[in-house]
């Protein structure tokens, strides 16, 4: 099935764009088909997280647990204490933890040893 979508959009993009479409009507249409899409959000940002410092470079980077740690508290506590819906949670547990990733970065540049 994969096989054939991938041959109707030919490009990756335009197949990961129509996946991406099915899988927020898919989500939408109930509370646990949401809470079933966050799980499967947070699952993947962790799969890429891992492969891509480990696959692509080589060396094993534990900065990014915690990045990931700050981007779970943030979804925790954006889920628990707001009247927002939770898919916005992951967002802005993304935009935290890039923030924060950011200033540290940023602080730790110049440093060498």
């Amino acid at each position: 099935m994969i096989q054939f979508l991938r041959r109707i959009f030919g490009n990756t993009s335009a197949f990961a764009l129509a996946m991406t479409i099915v899988s927020l009507i898919y989500v939408t249409s109930s509370s646990y088909r949401a809470e079933l899409g966050l799980l499967a959000i947070t699952y993947a940002f962790l799969a890429v997280g891992l492969y891509v410092p480990l696959a692509l470079t080589g060396p094993l980077s534990l900065s990014y647990h915690a990045y990931f740690a700050i981007g779970a508290s943030t979804v925790v506590l954006w889920s628990t204490h707001s009247p927002f819906p939770r898919l916005w949670a992951v967002h802005l547990a993304a935009l935290i933890s890039i923030v924060a990733a950011t200033t540290l970065g940023v602080a730790t540049a110049d440093l060498s040893g």
